[in-house]
């Protein structure tokens, strides 16, 4: 177990130097629309390989989303493509992104992958604002993974919003890159990447919500993409733009909502959960308790 990572914070948020954020979000939340979207489940007997491709037919009927501008909620200049379904076992994800210059460099786990392009995902499986999994990938397919703490009752330095913590890792979950281009190499024009995800609901046990989530249930989480600019400077997008600024990611008031729907099954049948190629493990589900958070671990900075 590493505990605390003091040199987690991250460099596109810049947010973790006071609680001003997270009052300003709480009073957005109030006002303003969060997204909400049905998410389909997968069609019985459906078998999907995550290996970029997006083959499956079950792909051309999931939710397909938009990123927008973090801050101004407007279009951004480098699109950003989401597909979502899920099962018993799996959330499925699927990001499509248009880029001219294919680039990350890190390829080991749990690397500061967004000091450079990189696609992430927030998700607060019991929808508590408090703790929630941050998960990041490149194209170099490595994968960044950690748990975060934005409690108020989490025993938080003066002044210090949230915690991360990196000894947690997504190990049932599986991602594939498949790339329209040529990965750090300046002397192609790319096209851009699909990143193809199963995430096993397993892997977010440490949550007091029982999962898998039920149809019906709201699942609360946000997408996002940082994309480095040749003439300096970085595109930040959002599923649900979190309308702080500078650009902040870490504001889980501002989540959007996904509603667990149904499968599609034949009149008279009982629907079948579909299956992943992807490695799954068992966990113990257990609450978090606001002591594990800040007790005796190190802070992370902010910027």
């Amino acid at each position: 177990m590493r505990g605390w990572d003091s040199d987690a914070g991250h460099a596109h948020a810049r947010q973790w130097r006071s609680a001003m954020a997270f009052a300003a979000a709480a009073a957005l939340h109030a006002a303003a629309a969060l997204p909400v979207q049905p998410c389909p489940h997968a069609p019985p007997g459906t078998v999907i390989t995550v290996d970029g491709a997006l083959q499956e037919a079950a792909w051309e009927n999931a939710l397909q989303l938009t990123l927008r501008d973090v801050v101004t909620g407007a279009a951004t200049a480098w699109p950003t493509t989401v597909r979502v379904l899920w099962d018993t076992a799996f959330l499925y994800v699927a990001f499509t992104t248009t880029d001219r210059t294919l680039a990350n460099t890190m390829a080991g786990h749990d690397q500061a992958l967004y000091q450079q392009d990189v696609v992430e995902l927030f998700i607060d499986p019991d929808g508590d604002g408090y703790y929630y999994y941050e998960l990041e990938w490149n194209c170099l397919n490595a994968v960044f993974d950690l748990l975060m703490a934005a409690a108020p009752g989490a025993a938080l330095p003066p002044g210090e919003t949230v915690r991360a913590q990196l000894d947690w890792a997504a190990s049932g979950s599986r991602s594939a890159v498949r790339l329209a281009g040529t990965a750090n190499d300046s002397r192609d024009t790319d096209s851009g990447m699909t990143v193809e995800i199963a995430l096993a609901w397993a892997d977010f046990a440490r949550t007091a919500q029982p999962l898998p989530p039920r149809i019906g249930d709201t699942l609360r989480l946000n997408f996002y993409r940082i994309e480095y600019l040749a003439a300096g400077g970085a595109e930040y997008s959002a599923w649900s733009p979190t309308a702080v600024s500078p650009a902040q990611f870490h504001v889980p008031a501002m989540f959007g909502k996904l509603v667990m729907g149904g499968p599609v099954a034949a009149a008279g049948h009982a629907p079948a959960p579909a299956a992943a190629t992807a490695r799954g493990r068992t966990a113990e589900r257990s609450g978090l308790s606001p002591a594990e958070f800040g007790l005796d671990g190190r802070r992370v900075r902010g910027n």
